[in-house]
């Protein structure tokens, strides 16, 4: 087997999950959204870096065939979408604020993007509650686990 890939559905579908109808509504979303603070002392600069080095050593251990792309770095800001084997679409938003970096990973909705115009049928079903099985908390654990930087988890919600 090669290396994961998306199909062309879900590459020109993916930025419409930045509508995140997966995380309309409160109590819904808990069911698919980790999110957690890191205390860091490195500069924001710093743990961007670090950041994108954990995802790559991530990937290569990656074992369920998720599609992970990089879709938005500045320098305190880091935003990456990771398809699954069936492409749905989960994202990870890290950002850094002095000595605090704020880790949200979500499912955007509940159909996976493979299926044609998903991404506006999601619109719609915003209301359903799905669960994500836990892969949101375990990505964000796998990248926290493989950081060079000396972290603090400060708070888990």
């Amino acid at each position: 087997m090669g290396p994961p890939s998306i199909s062309i559905s879900s590459r020109i579908q993916s930025p419409l999950g930045l509508l995140r109808p997966g995380m309309w509504l409160p109590g819904v979303r808990n069911f698919h959204c980790h999110k957690e603070s890191w205390l860091c002392d490195a500069s924001e600069k710093d743990r961007v870096t670090a950041v994108l080095e954990s995802l790559k050593r991530v990937k290569q251990e990656d074992d369920t065939n998720s599609f992970y792309d990089i879709h938005k770095v500045t320098d305190n800001f880091v935003r990456i979408f990771v398809f699954t084997f069936v492409e749905w679409l989960d994202i990870i938003e890290i950002e850094m604020k002095p000595n605090i970096t704020h880790v949200t990973a979500f499912s955007s909705g509940f159909l996976p993007l493979c299926i044609p115009f998903a991404c506006v049928i999601n619109l719609a079903l915003f209301w359903i509650p799905f669960s994500d099985m836990g892969q949101n908390k375990r990505r964000v654990d796998a990248l926290k686990e493989r950081i060079s930087l000396q972290i603090q988890v400060i708070n888990v919600n």
